[in-house]
């Protein structure tokens, strides 16, 4: 009789969890986008585009960075689905109509927490899918890094070691203010250049002291930030502390390298 009680309570703390987001898929001439409600029962909208490969397959969600979804996301789609992966591209900010939000101070401070609910969504819905196997990863950019970095913390980790894989963190904004909860050991890869000038790796350092099976920090020299992106450029925007100042982007074949080896051998650590 215990046992069966058990059983019962697991089931009803699972469809609980599965509930609370109320995913729905729809499909419009825009783009394919899910629907779910937040725990103040606000339904959000947030766009995906999906690229399968063949056959039942581990999916890696792909968080963009303030700019939203730009064309040089291909470039790790295309790795990730040579790698033998799905890939999930979420879109955060189309229904909410930001479209370029690395100028928007409140966005890029205050409500990175909103992206992170967008990736539990997206997490549930893949799980739901016949194509896919096993837990996503998530695999965020600069501000989609910034949403990793925060779903670490104590607040949010176990529902974040519930629904992914792993996280790897691609020049994240470390917030000296967010202690990340690393007792509770979700899988985690954090990625940094020693040149950055817009999410600077001193933020990030302090992390290094965490290595272990279950962390891992990277640090490229001479890696400037969006190393990874193939473009080179001068960006006036929003940086630490909340001042507008000119941000380098340069890409760095050795750092693209580099970084592109180091996630495909923690996606396949935690994917087995």
């Amino acid at each position: 009789m215990k046992k069966i009680l058990q059983i019962f309570l697991l089931m009803m703390l699972s469809q609980t969890a599965i509930g609370q987001t109320n995913i729905k898929f729809e499909k419009s001439w825009f783009g394919d986008y899910i629907t779910y409600k937040d725990l103040n029962n606000q339904e959000n909208k947030i766009g995906i585009t999906t690229y399968l490969t063949s056959g039942q397959r581990p999916t890696v969600i792909h968080l963009h960075g303030c700019g939203g979804v730009r064309p040089y996301a291909m470039t790790w789609v295309n790795r990730f689905k040579e790698w033998g992966y799905n890939v999930v591209v979420v879109d955060s900010f189309r229904h909410r109509w930001l479209g370029n939000a690395c100028y928007n101070v409140e966005y890029l401070s205050k409500r990175p927490i909103e992206r992170i609910h967008d990736m539990y969504a997206a997490a549930e819905w893949i799980m739901q899918q016949p194509w896919n196997t096993g837990k996503p990863a998530a695999v965020g950019y600069s501000h989609g890094a910034q949403v990793l970095h925060i779903a670490s913390t104590s607040n949010f980790v176990k529902k974040s070691k519930s629904l992914i894989s792993s996280a790897i963190a691609f020049y994240p904004y470390c917030h000296y203010d967010v202690t990340t909860d690393w007792e509770q050991e979700w899988p985690m890869q954090i990625h940094v250049g020693k040149l950055d000038n817009w999410t600077p790796a001193w933020l990030c350092d302090g992390h290094a002291r965490f290595q272990s099976d279950k962390f891992d920090y990277q640090s490229y020299d001479n890696a400037h930030h969006g190393w990874d992106i193939g473009i080179n450029e001068t960006m006036t925007t929003v940086g630490v502390g909340g001042y507008v100042r000119p941000r380098t982007i340069a890409y760095n074949a050795k750092a693209d390298q580099e970084s592109a080896d180091n996630t495909k051998r923690w996606l396949q650590k935690f994917f087995q």
